[in-house]
């Protein structure tokens, strides 16, 4: 049997990344659980009537996890990323610039392209020519 207290601290450390789970992480989680039951029941040798409803709601659960997997691919690949990195793709789209330790964050400012020389235009003039 684990111990209570290294069970814990390894759960603590999975939960201390700050990652939010994914549309996926539950029919993972589900799926590792029927593992650990088939394999504790062909350890024990249970009765074939046992492992074969186990084994067929395996098989099930890895088709609908190819099929969710496909469905949020084709439709909104989003789904599919950590909470974290969509945070980031928001931050890198709306042009954040700051730093992800601190928490500092400030709106870049918007370029402007200047038709005449064909370069960019911070808010003070400045073309991308001129630094």
């Amino acid at each position: 049997m684990i111990p209570a207290k290294l069970f814990s601290s390894l759960f603590g450390q999975a939960n201390q990344s700050g990652e939010k789970s994914t549309v996926l992480h539950t029919i993972i989680w589900l799926l590792g659980v029927i593992i650990v039951g088939v394999v504790f029941l062909a350890r024990y040798q249970a009765a074939a009537w046992i492992i074969i409803p186990f084994i067929c709601i395996l098989v099930f659960g890895c088709i609908f996890y190819a099929c969710v997997f496909w469905f949020c691919l084709k439709n909104n690949p989003d789904l599919l990323r950590s909470e974290k990195m969509v945070i980031q793709k928001l931050a890198i789209e709306k042009q954040y610039v700051g730093d992800s330790l601190n928490g500092d964050f400030t709106e870049s400012s918007p370029k402007v392209v200047d038709q005449r020389s064909n370069g960019l235009i911070d808010n003070n003039g400045n073309t991308g020519a001129d630094k």
